[in-house]
């Protein structure tokens, strides 16, 4: 019974508090309060000329294209389909959504997937990404992810790296060819919010099992909660010049952290982070997030992702994410302005209008929209 009234709870407040409007005040580029259901904007080819793209993807995903090199940020494109399916269903790839999220992806480009940790809207629609569009791809997930992944060693023979014990260390990315790319990584140990309330237990975290075993059964045969997330980590994602040195350098994380970050000092005085993209989702269920990251951070642009609702399958049209709400979503911008106000930082923009909420500190682009950026 207990198990029961804790599910009920869970729903109803899943389904509660979704809206879409952030406040004019919070925005530098526009004459009316943003509804991003409904975006009207354009990249010229100036823009998209530009050395360096970044592209969400949605529910936390992104693309970053610098020169012939390409890079995937936890891939997800199939959306569960209602928050009830997404707790008790099976998982099940929907391929239509999926090609249409690579459309602008030259997949030919991607020699790696990174992932933060392995929900299933982060790490699902891996198996037929690798079949169909970036195999050979390197993949580089946690010990869960690689588990779940080795249900498909047989046919799909993916090139899978877990990060555990690479934390703090650069990885270099290599091309089909195994010459070194002009991308590298360097995982940082992380955390994962709660999705409900301040535990760190069922109800209010989903998935947050472990396995030990690898499966050996295709993923379409377990629900989708049995994807466990595992350990979570954040990525510094550094594009080199031909001489190895930093020409630009990200942050990403696709989870709230409730835990401080911190960088090997030499990789904290070698190059700013340029642009830190970081999740919204559960942001009010960890203390002082964002402004501990960014006071250790330091970005010159913030790229906000991880707050549409995954679960829906509507084209074209988002809402918040389940548990997001206006008056959530507005008081983030306002901490994420307080924690950037007075700083002596040169912000550096996209060069494109964005599609979405934007400011000279921070973006908030709707799913498959780009950002373009200079080194």
């Amino acid at each position: 019974m207990k198990r029961f009234c804790a599910t009920a709870v869970f729903f109803a407040a899943m389904l509660s508090g979704c809206g879409s409007v952030i406040r004019r005040e919070f925005l530098d580029n526009g004459a009316r309060d943003f509804d991003f259901r409904a975006p009207n904007c354009s990249t010229d080819a100036t823009a998209r000329s530009a050395p360096i793209e970044v592209r969400y993807l949605g529910s936390g995903g992104f693309s970053i294209r610098w020169g012939g090199d390409a890079l995937l940020l936890g891939p997800y494109f199939s959306n569960a389909g209602g928050l009830w399916r997404a707790q008790f269903g099976r998982l099940a790839f929907d391929e239509r959504r999926i090609a249409g999220g690579m459309r602008n992806i030259d997949a030919e480009r991607v020699l790696a997937v990174a992932l933060g940790h392995s929900h299933f809207d982060h790490i699902g629609d891996l198996p037929i990404l690798l079949r169909d569009y970036i195999g050979g791809a390197t993949v580089y997930t946690n010990r869960e992810g690689g588990a779940m992944l080795a249900a498909y060693a047989a046919t799909l023979h993916p090139r899978v790296v877990a990060v555990e014990p690479l934390v703090n260390q650069w990885i270099s990315v290599r091309r089909k060819d195994g010459t070194a790319s002009s991308i590298r990584l360097m995982p940082l140990s992380s955390d994962h919010a709660p999705q409900l309330c301040s535990r760190r237990s069922w109800p209010c975290t989903y998935a947050a099992c472990e396995l030990h075993q690898p499966w050996t059964t295709p993923w379409t045969a377990h629900r989708m909660r049995r994807l466990c997330g595992g350990g979570t980590f954040a990525y510094l994602i550094d594009l080199l010049n031909p001489n190895g040195s930093v020409a630009f350098r990200l942050y990403y994380n696709d989870a709230a952290p409730g835990t401080d970050l911190t960088l090997p000092l030499s990789v904290a005085t070698e190059h700013a982070v340029d642009v830190a993209i970081i999740c919204m989702a559960s942001y009010d269920l960890v203390e002082k997030y964002p402004e501990r990251l960014l006071a250790t951070l330091k970005p010159r642009h913030i790229v906000i992702s991880h707050y549409e609702d995954f679960f829906a399958k509507s084209d074209g049209s988002w809402s918040f994410v389940p548990l997001m709400s206006n008056r959530k979503a507005n008081r983030f911008m306002a901490r994420l302005k307080a924690a950037t106000e007075g700083d002596s930082i040169a912000w550096k923009p996209p060069i494109n209008a964005v599609c979405g909420p934007m400011t000279r500190r921070w973006s908030m682009p709707v799913p498959q929209s780009a950002l373009y950026f200079n080194p």
